[in-house]
């Protein structure tokens, strides 16, 4: 019977430890645990919450870098449409003033021209003129060359 009354104790003794164990100690143990807990979980929302955040903040920064590249090709495309025009405009400008050369060294040469014909007109007047005086005032001609020089002589006085 010693072996009875022996776990007998030891049972009693197991099951008050027990109940001091369950009324006193173990409240604070959970209390420390369900703090443990809710901070953790707290953690684990705020993370993925953190994560929900990231992806946000880099889908937003994809979003404004492919508007700024579009945005920036636009401005591309506007510079390119530009210098375009512009190059299209100066050799427009290009054609026009060589054209306006052109016609003003057509019309300078025709004007030189005009001015040399009206100079040699006058020259060959005067060197036939100096001719016919000369044929006219030399007594060795016969008088059919005289005629035919002072009908020269007139022609040329009347031009």
């Amino acid at each position: 019977m010693d072996l009875n009354a022996t776990i007998l104790c030891e049972f009693l003794v197991f099951a008050l430890f027990y109940g001091i164990v369950q009324k006193k100690i173990w409240p604070g143990f959970r209390q420390i645990l369900n703090q443990r807990q809710a901070h953790i979980s707290a953690g684990l929302e705020s993370a993925v919450k953190g994560h929900k955040i990231l992806e946000d903040a880099r889908q937003q920064a994809a979003a404004i870098l492919k508007e700024a590249m579009s945005e920036a090709q636009k401005i591309l495309d506007q510079a390119q449409e530009n210098a375009t025009r512009l190059n299209e405009g100066a050799i427009e400008e290009i054609n026009q003033l060589r054209i306006a050369a052109q016609k003003q060294a057509i019309e300078e040469h025709d004007n030189l021209k005009k001015k040399f014909l009206i100079e040699a007109k006058s020259h060959y007047v005067e060197i036939a003129s100096a001719m016919c005086s000369f044929v006219l005032n030399n007594p060795e001609n016969d008088a059919n060359n005289k005629a035919l020089f002072q009908q020269a002589l007139v022609k040329l006085n009347s031009v």
